[in-house]
């Protein structure tokens, strides 16, 4: 007589050590992003636009410790207490996907914010480059602002 217990397929799976550790999954992952993101390019076909029916939406400045960042907004009209979503933009600059992101996503009840991250360094959409893209988005200034 056998005392081994019989694991059915979902558990079975649950046993097994993983191939790899977790640091070597986000570390992959993080790579698979990074080549996705510089394989893609910046965004030069047409662009799905959605409407601002029923938003406020538009360009904004956000108030930062040397200045006024820009960026862009939308949220659904006349709604009270939204949730605020944060659109982390690409290093091709603020352009029209990311603002159309946030216009999808005030569509949806959100209040989505773009903040140009990369202000200082001029309007990034301008650049065609990626060997000029490259240099200004990786450059780290020498010290914080205050």
């Amino acid at each position: 007589m056998s005392a081994e217990p019989i694991l059915t397929s979902d558990v079975f799976g649950l046993t097994k050590t993983a191939p790899f550790s977790r640091r070597g999954f986000m570390t992959a992952s993080a790579a698979v992003a990074a080549g996705y993101t510089l394989a893609a390019g910046p965004v030069r076909a047409d662009v799905i636009k959605t409407d601002t029916e029923g938003l406020d939406a538009g360009d904004t400045k956000i108030k930062v410790a040397d200045g006024d960042m820009p960026g862009y907004f939308a949220r659904p009209k006349g709604a009270s207490n939204p949730p605020v979503v944060l659109v982390a933009m690409e290093i091709f600059g603020l352009h029209e996907y990311i603002k159309d992101v946030t216009r999808r996503l005030a569509k949806l009840g959100a209040f989505a914010v773009a903040p140009d991250y990369y202000f200082r360094k001029g309007d990034l959409t301008k650049v065609t480059d990626i060997k000029e893209l490259l240099p200004l988005v990786n450059a780290k200034p020498s010290s914080r602002p205050r």
